[in-house]
């Protein structure tokens, strides 16, 4: 790279080399330990940001591309990343006005195009794409992959819904890579779920989950659990002198952790984080081995003074990340941390944990029909869902039998019947005062960057409540799985 002396350049091919081989973490420390050589190289530093990204530091992610930018304010390509982080980081305002700048820059940038389409799909704003970006395909015989992503945002923008279908058909009709037809089937299968074609719509979802082209062994990952416990069961219960009262909110995917997260930050006493990676960080930190699946093996080596400092560091990002005040509890709501509840209850011997359930059919079903980013290879195979979700059951059920007095199950279908007196029995639960703002969450202007974030910003609904019905004819394999785990009669 022009300007970077010999050592430098081989150590950001390093760099870049880890970073493809799903070493992030280890990319990431490379370039903090060059940090001052290539504070003045745009090129390097986007490539530092979009480590940092897949490690899960977002904040720190967007730093480095604003000084990229700083160092470039013409390259509309860094101004696409900025926005698209921006998107990661939910705020989805700041995330349209940088793909327009992008789009000033380089109108046929279509990563731009689809930047835009992101952001204002995230705004509630697709009726404004919707148009623009079928006019752009219609005058392309070659579609690339960001225009299929702008296409799929902005199908929610469509006045009509049987004209969109017949387009998106066009378009798959073509040839097109197996991740772009991937993305598209997931957004054609949404449309004709919300228009009530459940057979048609089973038919996109499903093969899309044929696409993704991977596989979870249920069977390994369920010993992996049991040992786990095991060792937690058997491990002496050192704690950390840290009086932090963090809240994590933890369990299946799909199944309310972004609702509970919502209410509860409607409270002032309450500032929430979101879903981070920053409690992964830190186990990784700590030493704990880890197995693919992301599940503790031992609990030994652990001591006060590690535990102690594991807890500075995670309360310190995650006041970071949520700009907490100093009197706020914090929230954080990464649904995999589920896996971590022992640990943390001796990092944070004043934490709280809220264990989200709901029925397996519902979040079973609902996992099968998102299109996942990251790590989630049970979600694309209906017998691996059930199984996956009786397994985080199993879990839950360990942990508040071995932490009654710190943690609390939150079963969605109780939240969404009778929601006043489910929140005001969790909030007595936390320590915390009534709140009526709590029960008007979806009139906050905080953004949410999850998979929920259309829901949450809506006022309680249960139409969600039972969903699985609509495809229990095709849903033979994930009734099989719960009934063999004991979940259905």
């Amino acid at each position: 790279m022009p300007g970077l002396d010999r050592a430098i350049e081989q150590r950001v091919a390093r760099a870049v080399e880890l970073h493809r081989a799903g070493k992030a973490d280890s990319a990431v420390e490379i370039y903090k330990q060059i940090a001052n050589a290539i504070r003045r190289k745009p090129q390097v530093l986007r490539l530092y940001s979009m480590a940092l990204c897949d490690s899960g530091d977002v904040p720190a992610s967007i730093v480095q591309i604003q000084r990229a930018i700083k160092q470039a304010p013409m390259d509309a390509q860094l101004r696409v990343d900025h926005s698209k982080l921006l998107i990661s980081a939910a705020n989805p305002e700041e995330s349209l006005l940088e793909a327009e700048r992008a789009l000033a820059l380089n109108p046929d940038l279509t990563q731009a195009v689809s930047a835009k389409a992101a952001a204002l799909r995230q705004l509630g704003r697709a009726k404004e794409v919707y148009p623009w970006i079928t006019s752009l395909i219609s005058k392309r015989e070659k579609l690339d992959n960001w225009l299929i992503g702008a296409l799929a945002d902005s199908i929610k923008g469509s006045d009509d819904p049987d004209a969109t279908i017949r387009l998106v058909g066009e378009v798959l009709a073509r040839d097109l890579e197996p991740d772009e037809r991937r993305a598209l089937l997931f957004r054609l299968g949404e449309l004709l779920d919300s228009n009530g074609r459940y057979d048609e719509a089973f038919a996109a979802f499903q093969e899309a989950n044929e696409l993704k082209g991977v596989t979870f062994d249920a069977e390994k990952f369920r010993m992996k659990l049991k040992k786990m416990l095991y060792a937690w069961d058997e491990c002496e219960k050192i704690q950390s002198s840290s009086q932090y009262e963090p809240i994590f909110i933890v369990g299946m995917p799909r199944s309310g952790t972004s609702l509970v997260e919502q209410v509860l930050s409607a409270h002032p006493l309450v500032a929430p984080a979101g879903e981070t990676n920053i409690v992964a960080r830190a186990v990784h930190e700590l030493g704990a081995t880890r197995t693919p699946f992301g599940i503790i093996e031992t609990f030994s080596g652990l001591t006060p003074e590690r535990l102690n400092a594991a807890a500075n560091s995670i309360w310190k990002s995650l006041r970071m990340v949520s700009k907490a005040e100093p009197n706020q509890r914090i929230t954080e709501k990464m649904p995999s941390n589920v896996m971590y509840v022992g640990l943390l209850s001796m990092i944070f011997p004043k934490a709280k944990f809220i264990l989200c359930d709901r029925d397996i059919r519902d979040t079973g079903l609902s996992c099968y029909f998102h299109d996942f980013i990251g790590m989630h290879k049970y979600a694309y195979d209906l017998r691996a869902c059930a199984a996956f979700g009786c397994d985080i059951r199993m879990l839950s059920n360990h942990w508040l039998s071995s932490l009654p007095e710190r943690a609390r199950r939150i079963r969605y279908e109780r939240m969404v019947s009778d929601f006043e007196p489910e929140v005001r029995s969790m909030l007595e639960f936390l320590g915390l005062s009534f709140h009526a703002p709590c029960l008007a969450f979806y009139k906050q202007k905080r953004k949410v960057a999850t998979a929920s974030f259309d829901q949450v910003n809506k006022p309680i609904y249960n139409s969600s409540v039972g969903r699985w019905k609509n495809y229990e004819s095709h849903l033979g394999p994930m009734l099989d799985e719960l009934r063999s785990r004991g979940e259905l009669d």
